[in-house]
């Protein structure tokens, strides 16, 4: 017998299909983020209450909360069907969403992360999508990514974070990527050039 180990607190109805959420803290405060089908992004508070919505010309497929500048509060990456990849910051006074990058890519952004893959002390981000590519961009003040990657399906997953391979003894800071074709790869940078650790071949679709 399964037991409820868990309480449901509160459900809220979106207007369409949800695709991504994620929880944005900004000092003693966090907010929830959310979108989808609708094409717009929403901000709300733990009073259920909508502060804020940005729409699109696409769905809202993913979004990465991460605090890049460090001031205490997160930013928000965001990637939409209209092949947008947007970087937004909250106005903590009037507790709105404001942009601060915007990128225009060929085709869909499915997934977004970020994190500090070179290691250097930087807040990298991180997108792929419909093109077939994942781009890699040093800071919010880039125009066009540090690095391309290169894939023969559409990259539906990406994300960054430490691991512990058994053949090694201390753990990695890699960056995981999934395909619509089922490649599984992961990836180091070593000597500022990425190196690929390993890849499997999943012979399903990742995260379509």
């Amino acid at each position: 017998m399964i037991k409820k180990r868990f309480h449901q607190h509160w459900v809220f109805q979106s207007p369409e299909a949800i695709l991504t959420c994620s929880i944005l803290k900004c000092k003693d405060k966090s907010y929830l983020i959310f979108g989808g089908h609708d094409k717009a992004l929403y901000l709300m508070n733990h009073d259920l209450l909508i502060l804020d919505d940005i729409n699109f010309d696409g769905w809202c497929r993913c979004s990465y909360t991460i605090d890049i500048d460090g001031d205490g509060c997160d930013e928000v990456l965001v990637g939409t069907g209209d092949g947008r990849f947007l970087v937004l910051k909250l106005d903590k006074e009037k507790e709105k969403l404001v942009g601060i990058m915007n990128y225009k890519s060929d085709g869909k952004v499915i997934c977004c992360t970020a994190g500090d893959l070179y290691r250097d002390g930087n807040i990298e981000l991180i997108f792929g999508g419909e093109d077939k590519t994942l781009k890699i961009f040093k800071s919010i003040a880039a125009k066009e990514p540090i690095l391309t990657l290169y894939y023969d399906s559409w990259v539906t997953s990406c994300t960054l974070g430490g691991l512990k391979l058994p053949n090694k003894t201390e753990p990695i800071y890699g960056l995981l990527i999934g395909t619509h074709s089922g490649i599984l790869q992961l990836i180091q940078i070593v000597d500022n050039k990425p190196d690929i650790i390993w890849q499997r071949n999943a012979y399903s679709e990742i995260n379509d």
